[in-house]
């Protein structure tokens, strides 16, 4: 709704450990240490594995095979985009909803929503 901010504080990511992945119908929630979290109520995809979709049943079995890795890297490379780079693994967030907040960054010292 919002879109990434060019103030956006991804090196507050890098390093973090993915510890839970939590899976509705509506909504997908990773979990990570260091009292972090990633609420995504819009589309997300897996480069090159999973398309983007907001159906989120389809693209946890790969985010289950990233618990107990580290974000690499975060970046915004569009304005609309928040991507997770684990290993190999590039996860796409997207901000696409005009109405709804799309993703919601919380961190021990801030909360920022996309």
């Amino acid at each position: 709704m919002y879109g990434i901010s060019a103030s956006f504080p991804h090196h507050k990511l890098v390093g973090l450990t993915l510890v839970q992945v939590c899976v509705g119908e509506n909504d997908l929630i990773l979990n990570f240490d260091e009292q972090s979290r990633i609420l995504i109520t819009s589309a997300v995809s897996v480069s090159g594995v999973v398309e983007r979709t907001q159906d989120f049943a389809k693209v946890a079995p790969v985010l289950f095979r990233l618990l107990g890795n580290k974000i690499q890297r975060s970046i915004a490379p569009d304005p609309k985009v928040l991507l997770l780079q684990f290993g190999g693994y590039r996860v796409n967030l997207y901000d696409d909803s005009v109405t709804y907040e799309s993703i919601v960054v919380t961190l021990p010292d801030e909360e920022i929503v996309i």
